[in-house]
């Protein structure tokens, strides 16, 4: 891929692509640059922002060479990358909100006339608003060669999907769908790297995770996503693959499909959820020798998977999925699994952390759960949060109830010994800020560890009054389970780290946490607005 200016001056190579509607390709360009808008931002939807300064890895895991990229990048400053429906995906400097710069992905370049349309009655042009991308971009440092000049070198990529942003195949592939990757390491001067897709590619919701695995006998690194919803046929034909990808040149080498089970005889809507992997998985380094050992990732069927990378990949059969846990009623798990190990325990087996009922097909009288498991032979449930006699558990490892219809669908996070995990009652696609904020959830924080005498299992939220609270009531639907805050040293030489909660008004909630203590609940509610560039 070749980088070019989405500018006036290269015209003759964007017309072709660009195909205005009103053959007016001049002022579309003119006009997805920001003129005659009154707000020249798309709105950023399901795209999460995320922050990259210098590189701050592990060099003794990374490998050769990474201190020395340590050192050359220490003064890199830091920049916001984010998706929005505008075409493009974003860099805004940290310090002073203005946009650095702008990416266009390759296929989404036909798909712009949809976003300035026309008035038959006037002939007047206008905005309207189209998805584009609204994927979350992810972002590693990597040892690859980049430049294809046959030397490899550490470097910083950014891989984004677009979510429900379907474009064009004119960049291949038969369902528009992609993936794309670009180096950032040098923020000046970003540089496409490729774009993927593939004729089972569903809608790119999951956000990658890279790892560095053994390819061939070689150190390779990879990056991992899933890919739902079917978007083309509707059926199930596309988004249930899982995908393992070259980050140097963008090339798959391996994926598994997932199979159907149809949910109409189980659910008591009749409703039947479609095969698919939308997703995010989660990637753990066990022995931390640097390289990445298993992968996991759940899909809509109610399923857990796991795939074993820690072999050396020279054939197709060297990996398989293996499948952990199966919810008894095939509610839909959409969220990413948070993973943790005991690092005071080194042959302590991983623990999966995971929820179920996120879609909005899911009946809203369902008796969904929370899932603590063991990553052993037998595949065993520490503890859950849910009803025993539904998914056929033991009383003894139940540590709590969820209501009726109270569904788990946001990213679960780990800090400080305790799973942070939030849920919703009701519609999920109704979270609509523009349309509705109005809505219920709750937020949970449970001990992964025993600190103090506190049971694996337990709540760490503690009220202001000293009791212990199971949960904390949301006045609205938020976007996700935490935000972490940096761990602060406060008087007596005290560690905290604040925890906070983005929600669909553009107010932040913060908790306050004791490092290795329990949560305590000094200033729910209090407010914070959003600070917009």
């Amino acid at each position: 891929l070749s980088r070019l200016d989405f500018s006036t001056t290269n015209i003759s190579t964007l017309a072709p692509l660009l195909k205005d509607i009103n053959n007016d390709n001049l002022g579309l360009i003119e006009f997805i640059r920001g003129e005659g808008r009154d707000w020249k931002l798309g709105d950023i939807n399901h795209s999460n922002p995320i922050v990259v300064g210098p590189p701050e890895g592990d060099a003794e895991l990374k490998g050769e060479g990474y201190e020395d990229f340590v050192e050359a990048w220490k003064d890199r400053p830091k920049f916001i990358y984010v998706g929005a429906n505008d075409g493009m995906l974003h860099c805004f400097d940290l310090e002073t909100g203005n946009e650095h710069w702008a990416f266009i992905p390759y296929n989404l370049i036909p798909k712009l006339r949809n976003m300035w349309a026309i008035d038959t009655l006037t002939q007047e042009r206008y905005f309207t608003r189209d998805v584009y991308v609204d994927g979350t971009p992810a972002i590693a440092d990597v040892y690859i060669d980049a430049n294809r000049d046959g030397a490899q070198e550490w470097r910083t990529v950014l891989v984004c999907g677009q979510g429900p942003g379907r474009g064009s195949t004119i960049a291949g592939g038969s369902t528009g769908n992609f993936y794309f990757a670009l180096d950032i390491t040098d923020p000046d001067d970003p540089q496409p790297l490729w774009e993927f897709t593939h004729y089972r590619m569903g809608e790119t919701w999951s956000v990658p995770v890279f790892g560095k695995i053994q390819y061939r006998g070689k150190d390779t690194w990879t990056a991992f996503m899933g890919s739902g919803y079917d978007n083309v046929a509707g059926q199930g034909r596309q988004g249930h693959y899982f995908y393992a990808i070259r980050v140097k040149d963008g090339v798959r080498f391996w994926n598994f499909g997932i199979s159907e089970k149809n949910t109409r005889r189980k659910w008591s809507n009749k409703k039947n959820v479609i095969r698919s992997i939308p997703a995010s998985p989660a990637i753990v380094d066990i022995d931390n020798d640097g390289l990445s050992d298993k992968v996991y990732v759940a899909d809509l069927e109610g399923r857990l998977w796991k795939v074993d990378i820690s072999k050396n990949f020279r054939r197709w059969r060297d990996w398989k999925a293996k499948k952990m846990y199966e919810d008894r009623n095939n509610y839909p798990i959409i969220a990413k699994p948070a993973v943790w190990k005991n690092p005071a325990v080194e042959a302590d087996s991983p623990r999966i952390y995971f929820g179920t009922g996120g879609d909005d097909k899911a009946p809203d009288n369902g008796l969904y759960s929370f899932i603590a498991l063991i990553d052993n032979p037998r595949n065993e449930v520490e503890w859950f949060l849910g009803d025993a006699d539904d998914l056929r558990l033991s009383d003894s490892l139940d540590k709590g109830d969820l209501e009726p219809g109270e569904k788990i669908w946001a990213d679960p996070k780990i800090a400080n010994s305790i799973v942070y995990f939030s849920s919703l009652f009701g519609s999920i696609a109704s979270v609509d800020p523009c349309a509705n904020l109005a809505g219920k959830g709750k937020f949970y924080g449970r001990y992964v560890d025993t600190i103090s005498g506190t049971a694996i299992g337990g709540s760490a939220l503690v009220a202001s009054g000293g009791g212990a609270q199971e949960s904390l009531d949301l006045e609205i639907k938020t976007r996700s389970a935490v935000s972490l805050g940096e761990r602060q040293t406060g008087e007596g030489g005290s560690r905290k780290q604040e925890v906070y909660i983005q929600e669909y008004n553009s107010t932040i909630q913060k908790l306050e946490q004791q490092v290795s203590a329990s949560l305590r609940v000094k200033s729910w509610r209090e407010i914070y607005k959003i600070i917009k560039f």
